[in-house]
């Protein structure tokens, strides 16, 4: 009986290293390696999942020792993919990945409610995107490198409106400035033009 136990366990211990002998393979959850090796440690945090060479590969979760978590999938050791990445805050990113950054469709969701929907590259805004503030301002129109950028509506909690051109986050352009009473100005933007118009009406 002993010997038979034996026997089996040296089986399996050989199949499962001859499995992970094969070169440039996957191992999924119907692997018998994977029963094995479904588990793996790094040094800033805990992966389980799909592995190939030893390293994540294919859907997987990895939780940091700093409390951050990804689920999702992975290319050769890189978050790439759909996939879904928390912070201990609360702030949450659920979209696309590639090369370890938000890159393509995401939605990204901050500790205290903003919240951010549409296109990145390289982990930064980028393209079009709605910014919803957590105050109840909101953005629609054109990001580039974290900042409006390009054409645009800005829409205050208050009611006022601006419908125009932007430059790295400021209303700079042509656009149109509705206020919630009704007054409207068209014309030309600079970064202090907005504030000269509505102390101008104010008065």
């Amino acid at each position: 009986m002993k010997l038979k136990l034996l026997t089996t366990l040296l089986i399996i211990s050989l199949l499962a290293l001859l499995q992970g002998c094969a070169s440039n393979r996957t191992v999924s959850e119907g692997d018998l390696l994977y029963s094995i090796m479904k588990t793996k440690s790094f040094s800033n945090g805990f992966y389980r999942g799909e592995l190939k060479d030893g390293f994540p590969h294919g859907k997987g979760t990895i939780t940091y020792s700093n409390g951050e978590k990804y689920v999702g999938e992975w290319k050769n050791n890189t978050l790439n993919g759909n996939g879904t990445y928390t912070y201990p805050d609360g702030a949450s990113y659920v979209g696309e990945w590639k090369t370890g950054d938000y890159n393509g469709k995401g939605t990204y969701t901050w500790a205290d409610g903003q919240k951010y929907v549409g296109e990145w590259k390289n982990g930064k805004k980028n393209g079009k995107a709605t910014l919803t503030m957590a105050n109840g301002d909101k953005y629609v129109g054109e990001f580039k490198n974290d900042k409006s950028h390009g054409k645009g509506a800005y829409t205050f909690r208050n009611g006022d409106k601006y419908v125009g051109e932007f430059k790295n986050g400021w209303k700079t352009g042509k656009g149109t400035h509705t206020w919630a009473s009704g007054d409207k100005y068209s014309g030309t933007f600079d970064m202090a033009r907005l504030e000269t118009i509505t102390s101008y009406l104010s008065k």
